[in-house]
């Protein structure tokens, strides 16, 4: 600051200090003077590109102008608010006493950088699954690839944001697991057991600077229905082939992966599963096979079946069925035959 726009300075620039706001909410930040500063008058300067501007200023202990006000406490300090803050509102703020009010000189006690967090929506989805099955969202910013990704539940007042912490591993996050794969730019998010309670609409964002994020807004419904999930148990023996059958929606793409050792879901190599034509029983569901050859060791274990479907944004896998594959053993086979 140059001591001579506006005015003459007794000392600058104060204590500095930074104040972050989501674009539209109200930002608010106190200015300390010394008590034989009580009062006198109070202002508030903006300054950008070397030019400083009075924004407000009172000797009364309340006042407000639009939509910035101040509160004088009358000891030792006072406060300051503006209301529905937008971009334009950010930048560097002086808090200042008047000294001399007819040679307008002044003392700024404080400097104040007010940071605007703009936050944009790019889009609208929703999906709807069933209680108790599994449900992956993969929330896609391929241009943002590598930067911090989350997701919150707007219902909550994104008040808890979810985010894995780490990038390219599965975390383990309340009751979801989620993994920020940055060679893709998606955000995996695997709620492994939905509940009622899980249902509400969410934001699928990401921190594309210290101030700017981008989101996308998702209503989740979770329903009920007693055929869903759908478990059963299929047996083989090593080496063998095994089939497994699961209803889909009609117009939507199977989706058959594997639970690992962290309940995971996880893709399985198309050289071991070949999807196989699926049967209509109703006009609005099919049947869909998926076999599995040449069996081994770690074949064995939890899969899942669902359907697969995708807008703009998002990807979404309901998982609705779920197959517990066991090994029979050589001695069972052996007295078989």
């Amino acid at each position: 600051m140059e001591d001579d726009d506006p005015g003459s300075g007794d000392s600058c620039c104060g204590a500095s200090k930074t104040v972050r706001v989501n674009s539209g909410e109200t930002a608010a930040f106190h200015c300390e003077y010394s008590k034989d500063q009580r009062y006198f008058r109070k202002i508030i300067f903006k300054t950008e590109n070397d030019i400083i501007d009075e924004v407000i200023s009172t000797t009364d202990k309340l006042y407000q102008k639009e939509r910035l006000s101040i509160y004088d406490n009358r000891q030792n300090l006072f406060s300051v608010k503006i209301t529905a803050v937008t971009p334009d509102d950010g930048g560097v703020y002086l808090c200042g006493v008047w000294i001399n009010r007819h040679s307008y000189s002044y003392s700024i006690i404080n400097t104040v950088h007010l940071h605007i967090i703009s936050k944009y929506k790019v889009g609208t989805s929703s999906v709807s699954s069933y209680s108790g099955g599994g449900l992956v969202i993969k929330c896609e910013h391929p241009q943002y690839k590598t930067k911090p990704k989350y997701i919150c539940k707007e219902s909550d007042g994104c008040s808890e944001r979810k985010n894995p912490g780490v990038q390219d591993e599965w975390m383990e996050n309340g009751d979801v697991s989620l993994y920020d794969d940055t060679r893709a730019g998606v955000l995996m998010v695997f709620f492994r057991e939905l509940k009622a309670a899980d249902a509400g609409t969410y934001r699928c964002g990401v921190k594309e600077s210290d101030y700017t994020e981008s989101f996308t807004e998702l209503q989740l419904s979770v329903k009920h229905d007693a055929k869903y999930p759908n478990s059963m148990t299929e047996s083989v023996y090593l080496g063998g082939e095994v089939n497994i059958s699961c209803q889909i929606p009609e117009k939507h793409k199977v989706h058959f992966c594997k639970e690992d050792n962290n309940h995971i879901c996880q893709n399985i190599s198309s050289s071991k599963v070949t999807e196989m034509s699926g049967s209509s029983e109703r006009n609005e569901e099919r049947v869909v096979t998926v076999s599995i050859s040449n069996v081994s060791v770690r074949d064995a274990g939890v899969y899942w079946c669902g359907a697969e479907t995708r807008d703009t944004y998002l990807t979404f896998i309901s998982l609705t069925t779920k197959i517990q594959l066991n090994l029979i053993s050589e001695s069972i086979q052996m007295i078989s035959l």
